[in-house]
């Protein structure tokens, strides 16, 4: 009798992000109050790195995740305390739109690329 060899592929953990369109979200953002978003690249997907008011009080990036073709994001507004969520889509080659919502309220909100 001959024995049995079974190999395995070890892949690495795959990132919640990589099946999103990176080109669609990689960049600088400005929303329309003019707060900045900077998304970059990070483990093959797109990844909120930095988050500031016009004011500039840096949001706390709690959470990013993909759900279908929206990024999501969760945020703690120091000064408030509120814990936003965000759900961004592509809408066009340099714009994302979509939802927030926090503990008391909820609205959409735009927001246009100035830089890659």
């Amino acid at each position: 009798m001959l024995p049995l060899l079974v190999l395995l592929a070890a892949c690495g953990p795959k990132s919640p992000l990589s099946h999103l369109d990176k080109g669609s979200f990689l960049g600088t953002w400005h929303d329309e109050g003019g707060a900045e978003y900077v998304i970059v690249e990070q483990d093959k997907g797109p990844w909120l790195q930095s988050l500031t008011d016009t004011d500039g009080e840096a949001f706390a990036i709690q959470n990013v995740t993909a759900e279908g073709p929206q990024m999501i994001w969760t945020y703690l507004v120091p000064s408030t305390s509120y814990i936003v969520t965000m759900k961004m889509s592509p809408a066009g080659d340099d714009r994302l739109c979509g939802t927030w919502e926090n503990q008391y309220d909820s609205g959409t909100e735009c927001m246009d690329r100035v830089s890659k």
